[in-house]
Order: structure tokens, then C-alpha cells, then sequence
């Protein structure tokens, strides 16, 4: 019975979560799987891929779940993962990228050759065959599958951290998808809220290092400035006083060699004035001498 009105449209949800798990038909839900779709969109903080390996973990363990468990999983109900992960347009697709890995991982493993094999004998289908943690790690790692759990989309174009993954871009409901991303950016937001705060006291360490290695090097520029500026004005002074301290001292040695200077050119006047009479008197006494002997 129902207490209020409003449960009705509770339960009307539920059915309908009920029915989308339920497309046999045939009135049963596997829990399991219900579980890792769940955990899907409550955890969105972990990447698909990890989710499908915790979902294989759950499958394999009984009681406590054993992210380590070497228990091997029947493939079908691995397959049933991926089955729901997308809806009815896009599952045919993810269906037959699952089935290619598959292939491709019996082909390596001779572990699961065999297996196979022996149900083929039996008559039953390949994808019966029980898959271990191992073998289902190789199956996500196959050529078809890898790709899509490489980064689809980053955060922007200054954060190239993982928003969503391929998968999610391709076969994730578009509503489902945007809630994730939403959650996403948020925990995402936070996480560097928190760092911002908690690195205040680096990043003022920083910052006053950088401003004191700038002025450091400003200093060295403005020094070798300066002191290019200062030898040249102390080379032009020092000519200057040279040349101002030569010019006084020939001024000095004149004043004081003046009158000797006089003095000698005055006597070397003089008595080249008297060598030049000399030698005239000499010349005109030989030519009388040479006249009167005529």
C-alpha cells in the first residue's frame, strides 16, 4: 500500500529502473549488474575502466569482494556489463567491439583456446567459457577495446587532465554523461580549491624569490651600467687634467727659462754680429794686401 501520492511516482521510477535491466523479460534483475552501473554514476570520480575491472572483481568473489581474486568469471555474464552500459542505438556497436576482443584474447591465450575448444565439443557457445582477472585486463587492452578508454575529452584547454574517456563520449546516455561531467568538475574544482589554499605559503615563497632574483638582476644590469658610464667620464676627466697640468707646467718652465733664453740668443746674436765684422776686415785687408803687392 501506498502512504502518500508521492511514492506512486517513486515507484514508477523504480519499475522503469527495473524494466531497463530486465529486457528478457522474464521478471528477474542480476543485482550485480545493477551495482556497477551504479557505482557508475555515485562514484564518478573513477574512470570507466576501473569500474568494469571492480565489476569484474565483484562477480568473481563470493562474500567480500577481492580486487585480486584469481576466481575465472563466466564471459556472458561479463558481457552483460557492457550490454547495459549504453542504450539500444549504440549497444549492437559496443557489442561487437566487446565480441572482437574476446576473439582476440582466446586467440593469445592458449589457456583459453583449450577452454573454448572443449565447448565446442560439448556443444555450447565459445562465450560460456570462464575468463580470469587476468584475461579480462587483456581484453580491455585489445586494439578494439583501448581505444576506447584513452582520454576522450580534457577539462580544457589550459588543464589537459582527463575529463571523460572515449567510451563515455561514444556509448555513455547523454544525460547520464553530463551528470557525470558535472560531478566531475566539481570534485575537480575543489581539488584545486584545496591545493590553492594549501600551497599559499609556497607560492609567497615563490613569489618573493622571483621578485628578489629580478631586482638581483636589474642591480647587475644598472651596476654595469654605471660602471661602464663612470670609467668613461673618469678617462675624459684624466685627459682633461693632463692636458690642463701640461699646459701649466710649460707655462711654469717658460716663466722661469725666459731670461736665460733671452739672454743666450741675445749673446748668440752679438757674437755672430762679430764674426760677421771679423770676417769683413779679414777680406778687405787681403784684397788691399793683394793691391799694394801689384
Amino acid at each position: 500500500e501506498l502512504d502518500w501520492v508521492s511514492d506512486g511516482a517513486v515507484v514508477k521510477l523504480l519499475e522503469r529502473v527495473y524494466d531497463v535491466f530486465d529486457d528478457q523479460k522474464i521478471d528477474k534483475l542480476d543485482w550485480r549488474t545493477w551495482l556497477v552501473m551504479y557505482a557508475l554514476l555515485s562514484k564518478y570520480e573513477v574512470m570507466t575502466r576501473d569500474h568494469f575491472v571492480w565489476g569484474f572483481s565483484m562477480y568473481a568473489s563470493h562474500g567480500s569482494i577481492d580486487l585480486e581474486t584469481t576466481q575465472a568469471v563466466p564471459f556472458t555474464a561479463i558481457r552483460a556489463m557492457f550490454h547495459f552500459y549504453t542504450d539500444e542505438n549504440m549497444r549492437g556497436k559496443l557489442m561487437e567491439a566487446v565480441d572482437i576482443a574476446f576473439d582476440e584474447v582466446v586467440e593469445s591465450s592458449t589457456e583459453l583456446n583449450i577452454a573454448v575448444r572443449q565447448l565446442m565439443r560439448e556443444g555450447r557457445v565459445s562465450q560460456e567459457v570462464p575468463i580470469k582477472l587476468n584475461h579480462f585486463k587483456a581484453l580491455l587492452d585489445t586494439p578494439s577495446m583501448a581505444l576506447m578508454f584513452e582520454p576522450g575529452r580534457p577539462f580544457g584547454s589550459r588543464d589537459s587532465d582527463t575529463w571523460t574517456l572515449a567510451i563515455e563520449e561514444d556509448y555513455m546516455h547523454p544525460t547520464l554523461l553530463l551528470s557525470v561531467k558535472t560531478d566531475r568538475r566539481k570534485l575537480r574544482n575543489h581539488k584545486k580549491m584545496m591545493e590553492f589554499i594549501e600551497t599559499s605559503e609556497l607560492r609567497c615563497k615563490r613569489f618573493n624569490m622571483e621578485s628578489w632574483a629580478r631586482y638581483v638582476i636589474r642591480r647587475k644590469r644598472c651596476r654595469y651600467l654605471m660602471a661602464e658610464c663612470i670609467v668613461r667620464y673618469h678617462v675624459e676627466n684624466v685627459s682633461m687634467a693632463m692636458n690642463a697640468w701640461t699646459r701649466f707646467a710649460i707655462a711654469d718652465i717658460r716663466a722661469i727659462t725666459i731670461q736665460r733664453c733671452i739672454r743666450g740668443w741675445l749673446g748668440r746674436t752679438e757674437a755672430h754680429f762679430l764674426w760677421f765684422l771679423h770676417h769683413c776686415a779679414t777680406v778687405l785687408q787681403k784684397r788691399y794686401r793683394m793691391v799694394i803687392a801689384v
